[in-house]
């Protein structure tokens, strides 16, 4: 924490008032940390706030960040709370640098269609661990810059591709242990630059084949976790620039070699944990010089000559 940064945090506070910032500020950057901790300060040199005995975030004041004192503000953190709704749609349409928020670690069920109209200059949303349903996930059709978002923890039995229609600079989307089962054709359709997917600890039993279709930049897949029983060759054919994929702790039980014939950039299949039976229809050719463990092998893809680590 620099000496320009602004840290809040609270042990017990109810209900957040603008009126707390009530203070000359003339700040460069700062950043703004609402978390479930103790503080000892909260401004640097010309005032200082002691935040003692108060329990429990459990509402912003719609006013909140209503101040020219927040035009600089960068990262924002309330992390660890009561918050259970965002309920208007202005709490944050003032914070107009902003490009990192974190809301994760509290009890949100509903967001408030337009509460992120205004941050358009957002690069970072993490929602992780919250009580999010699918019928409350919306509202990031003005994040255009967006790179990184995090619905990891929730309660999401489904992905909507509308939900991320707008979303075309995102590089990382993260919807690990959620309650999804069925990958459906074009979930990610508008996601050409999506670079990491996470789906790791859901319920995934199917695959469609064109479930992972615009997919175009993906370089890692993870889907360790779930509950495929066999792999949809036709799927993960679409992924031509993937170069790590992750099935641990599946119930694959046979592996067919044309499921990855046309991945030309793919270097590691991460299998363990499932009950491979046969992998008999793949060619193995492990170098003298390799020093992986017994529990992987290497497939030589006669297309292009380049091998495929399997660790199983």
């Amino acid at each position: 924490m620099k000496a320009d940064d602004i840290l809040l945090s609270s042990r017990s506070m109810n209900h957040l008032k603008h009126s707390v910032f009530d203070a000359d500020l003339n700040r460069s950057q700062f950043i703004l940390e609402l978390s479930n901790h103790e503080i000892e300060k909260f401004f640097q040199g010309k005032s200082e706030l002691l935040v003692d005995d108060i329990y429990y975030l459990n509402a912003l004041d719609s006013k909140l960040f209503d101040s020219t004192y927040f035009k600089n503000l960068k990262i924002l953190n309330i992390i660890n709370t009561q918050l259970e709704s965002l309920d208007q749609a202005n709490t944050f349409s003032c914070l107009k640098s902003l490009e990192e928020l974190n809301l994760n670690d509290n009890k949100i069920v509903r967001i408030n269609p337009d509460l992120f109209r205004d941050l358009s200059t957002l690069k970072k949303l993490n929602l992780k661990n919250n009580q999010l349903h699918q019928q409350n996930l919306f509202g990031f059709e003005s994040l255009v810059n967006l790179r990184e978002l995090n619905l990891a923890s929730n309660q999401l039995t489904l992905t909507i591709g509308t939900s991320f229609k707008s979303l075309h600079n995102l590089c990382l989307l993260n919807l690990s242990s959620n309650h999804i089962e069925h990958l459906e054709d074009n979930q990610f359709s508008d996601l050409t630059n999506l670079e990491e997917l996470y789906l790791s600890y859901n319920r995934i039993d199917r695959i469609d084949s064109n479930a992972f279709s615009g997919l175009i930049n993906l370089k890692k897949l993870i889907l360790t976790g779930n509950r495929l029983e066999s792999l949809n060759g036709s799927a993960f054919q679409l992924l031509i620039n993937m170069d790590t994929l992750y099935l641990s702790s599946n119930r694959i039980e046979k592996l067919d070699k044309s499921v990855f014939s046309k991945l030309m950039r793919l270097k590691k299949i991460y299998l363990l944990n499932n009950p491979i039976r046969s992998v008999a229809s793949i060619h193995t050719n492990q170098d003298d010089d390799d020093e992986s463990s017994n529990s992987s092998f290497f497939q030589r893809e006669s297309t292009n000559n380049k091998l495929i680590q399997i660790i199983i």
